[in-house]
């Protein structure tokens, strides 16, 4: 908790805020390339489980319609662990052991009052075949850390997809100033690996573009230059998530097989999840570090989790 302060403060301080506006002209870029990582030991806080690794890989690009719209290519993977990783017992482990690899396709579509919309559809698998004991064991060895002993436990491999929306209206725009905003965000998926809806508040501070041209979206990918406030973003975000799942695969097992594995759990129907960090973006390059509290997932899990995530983007394509 004290690490996650400390980090929280430098990054507020990193962000230099300003409330006069000035128009600039930024080059324009097709593509977006980024890199999306997490996982709970960046947090430097000797923890080991739950959603303990997370590796995304996306490509954006912008279409060619009137109304701004943004096609998203993503390649994940996500690995789930018990409390820690080397339990050696079904008895001791509290949360399923599984990894989920899949592709995804997304289109964000933006409007002309700047209230957002996304569509995505997904497919992948999850179990043995996602590759997620493999993967973990390659990393640990190869800083020296231990060996996971758990992945036998592993949730029995199901193919399946899912499907995704994102909704978020520019409702808040008569109380937001040059350096605040509140940005209310509804999510819904549907599926074989997740059923459930989302529903948060996104608060930024800073120097930040319009939802159409921000980092905080992706969105900053043109066909042509463009005038902005701010030729380089710098904002603080806080944004707490509140979850009623009706489904979680890499819980309970794939949805449309019987034997699903030698532990499951019990979905914890309710879950809240804050989200707080700093995002940064200037010409070509953005980076944005953020720190994660999530709820239980299973009922059967010891704690609720901490993690960090770090994402990396690089536009090119003039």
């Amino acid at each position: 908790m004290k690490l996650a302060t400390i980090i929280i403060i430098f990054f507020f301080f990193l962000t230099p805020i300003t409330s006069k506006a000035q128009q600039d002209t930024v080059p324009g870029y097709k593509y977006n390339l980024s890199i999306i990582s997490d996982n709970d030991s960046y947090l430097l806080m000797g923890s080991d489980g739950y959603y303990t690794d997370g590796i995304y890989f996306n490509l954006n690009f912008i279409g060619k319609s009137v109304r701004k719209k943004i096609h998203t290519i993503e390649i994940g993977q996500l690995m789930y662990n018990a409390h820690s990783g080397d339990y050696e017992l079904a008895s001791e482990i509290d949360r399923p052991v599984t990894a989920l690899l899949y592709a995804k396709y997304s289109q964000t579509i933006f409007s002309k009052n700047e209230s957002v919309f996304e569509w995505n559809i997904l497919g992948g698998v999850l179990g043995p075949s996602a590759q997620g004991e493999s993967l973990q064991k390659f990393i640990h060895k190869s800083i020296g850390a231990y060996q996971p002993t758990e992945w036998p436990f592993q949730l029995n491999q199901s193919i399946g997809a899912n499907t995704g929306l994102k909704w978020s209206p520019n409702i808040f725009s008569k109380f937001e100033t040059n350096i605040i905003a509140f940005k209310p965000i509804i999510k819904a998926n549907a599926g074989s690996f997740f059923d459930n809806t989302n529903i948060g508040l996104l608060f930024q501070l800073g120097n930040f573009e319009k939802n159409s041209q921000s980092v905080l979206w992706q969105s900053r990918i043109n066909r042509n230059n463009y005038l902005a406030k701010h030729p380089s973003e710098s904002f603080f975000y806080f944004y707490p998530q509140f979850f009623y799942q009706l489904y979680n695969a890499t819980v309970q097992g794939g949805l449309f097989i019987k034997n699903k594995g030698p532990v499951t759990g019990v979905l914890n129907r309710y879950v809240f999840r804050q989200q707080f960090g700093w995002q940064y973006a200037k010409k070509r390059f953005s980076f944005s570090p953020s720190i994660i509290f999530d709820g239980r997932q299973a009922k059967e899990q010891q704690t609720p989790q901490w993690y960090g995530e770090i994402k990396i983007g690089y536009k090119f394509g003039k």
